[in-house]
């Protein structure tokens, strides 16, 4: 399973995090796009997540707001 990884796009990364806290497997590789709205990381806040995650951010995106799904979560590696 180390060679897994799971991309999720616009309304995909939602998906993508849901897979996550499924599988709970630590092995899988996670990509993350396009889905940072203004308080949107708080309905993950609680998620427990599992995997290795890279959150790709548009630069010219104000919301930003991604980081704050991934903050502070001692499943997933840093």
């Amino acid at each position: 399973m180390k060679n897994i990884i799971v991309l999720g796009a616009s309304a995909g990364w939602d998906i993508a995090l849901h897979v996550s806290a499924r599988m709970k497997m630590r092995k899988l590789g996670f990509i993350i796009m396009g889905g940072c709205w203004p308080d949107t990381y708080k309905s993950y806040v609680e998620m427990k997540l599992y995997g290795k995650f890279l959150s790709i951010i548009e630069a010219t995106d104000p919301h930003q707001t991604c980081v704050k799904i991934f903050k502070d979560r001692k499943e997933i590696p840093g």
